[in-house]
């Protein structure tokens, strides 16, 4: 029970900071858990957003049909919104690789497998168990779908739009809350992770169909099926990189990795770079030993990419010392020193950068549309490890997107079957 000093505190807080007009006064009842999360998402203070961000993923992965029409605006799914093709599945998997392969192209395929796998048994999760005997309601898959304007998704990825300058936890914890949005069964993925089928486009075919020989043995019902999966195959077109129809979270991506590629500019040696803090990442929690990395490999790709009129401090050897001093009948130093002598009446050599002055160095990202803030800046140290966390999120996606397919079959994606 709080003290009646307590309560006469509370009270003169309450009194001073009352609005001038009662109708402006915020009454406790009509400020739910969704407005506590919508209002910490655009907070300024980075560990507001990371707990609003840990938050609505806890939601979403225990209890996701707490969130439907609360944190998340959805809206029952229509016949059209579950017409997904095998081909349009496969473009946008492949979509999403070259996003990834565009950050760093370098050792992709096991860690797509490994994300794949991961994201298989967080689906069949979802599922009942085929032993009790419960039958899966396949109306249950895929009956929602998220509007454009949802607020949730929309302060999501305004947090994704400043993914560069912002913390790694913050990152870490928006990534995983998209993702645990695509695993979510319920929710189809059109429109902010996929394509709409709506708007699906296909080219015109530049040669006639020919009937092969044993078409003419097939029955019409057999017939029907053929030209379903037939088309059901087809790819269709991918929309221009500005096009109104193309995926919400796509079209972010394409931004960052544009901004990227202007880093890259600047940084010369980018690539190497973001290799060498996978290998730290990798072997942060791993003893030396078992990974066979040496411990000073991750900080010396800078050394190695010297010029050869660098001097490293640390490996120049003593008897290179402009201060030693010439032993008798040493013919080492003459009238004309070789270029790779020092000598007390010439300058230094320039050095090059230590590791240290490279990572630290500053680098600035333009604002986002609609955003009055100005230039955004990090290091290049913070953007490195950002890279490494947006491509694990990227492959992350497209494993998702291909996980819900082997797992929900035709719940997700049609593959050929004569629509009656």
């Amino acid at each position: 029970v709080a003290s009646p000093t307590a309560l006469k505190r509370r009270q003169s807080l309450l009194f001073i900071t009352a609005p001038k007009n009662p109708e402006d006064s915020v009454e406790p009842a009509l400020f739910n858990l969704v407005d506590l999360i919508r209002s910490s998402l655009t907070s300024s203070n980075a560990q507001t957003v990371y707990a609003a961000l840990r938050l609505s993923t806890t939601i979403l992965v225990r209890q996701p049909r707490y969130a439907f029409s609360t944190l998340l605006s959805v809206q029952p799914a229509t016949s059209q919104d579950l017409t997904r093709t095998a081909g349009a599945l496969q473009l946008e998997i492949g979509k999403y690789a070259q996003i990834a392969a565009s950050l760093h192209d370098q050792a992709l395929d096991d860690a797509f497998i490994d994300l794949v796998d991961d994201g298989r048994t967080a689906i069949e999760a979802q599922l009942p168990d085929p032993t009790s005997g419960t039958q899966f309601d396949e109306a249950a898959s895929n009956r929602c779908t998220l509007p454009s304007g949802d607020n949730f998704m929309r302060l999501v990825s305004a947090q994704l739009n400043t993914f560069w300058t912002n913390s790694i936890d913050v990152n870490l914890a928006v990534t995983q809350a998209l993702a645990s949005v695509a695993l979510c069964t319920t929710l189809c993925l059109n429109g902010y992770f996929c394509l709409d089928p709506a708007h699906y486009a296909y080219a015109e075919p530049q040669h006639a169909v020919i009937r092969r020989s044993w078409q003419k043995h097939l029955t019409n019902d057999e017939d029907d099926d053929l030209g379903a999966l037939e088309k059901d195959h087809r790819t269709p077109i991918w929309p221009d990189d500005h096009a109104a129809h193309l995926p919400r979270l796509y079209s972010i991506l394409l931004s960052l990795t544009a901004e990227l590629d202007g880093t890259r500019q600047d940084v010369p040696n980018l690539d190497q770079l973001i290799s060498g803090r996978k290998h730290m990442l990798q072997a942060a929690d791993v003893d030396a030993s078992m990974t066979g990395v040496p411990s000073s490999s991750v900080f010396a790709y800078q050394d190695a990419n010297a010029g050869p009129t660098g001097n490293n401090v640390m490996s120049a050897s003593r008897s290179d010392s402009p201060l030693r001093t010439p032993e008798p009948g040493d013919t080492s130093s003459d009238d004309s020193p070789s270029p790779g002598k020092l000598s007390l009446f010439q300058p230094p050599p320039p050095e090059s950068p230590s590791t240290t002055d490279v990572l630290m160095q500053v680098l600035t990202f333009p604002s986002p549309s609609g955003n009055e803030a100005g230039p955004r800046t990090a290091t290049l140290n913070h953007v490195l490890t950002n890279v490494v966390v947006l491509q694990e999120f990227v492959l992350e996606i497209a494993a998702i997107i291909q996980a819900r397919a082997a797992v929900l079959g035709e719940r997700e994606v049609s593959v050929g079957r004569a629509r009656t």
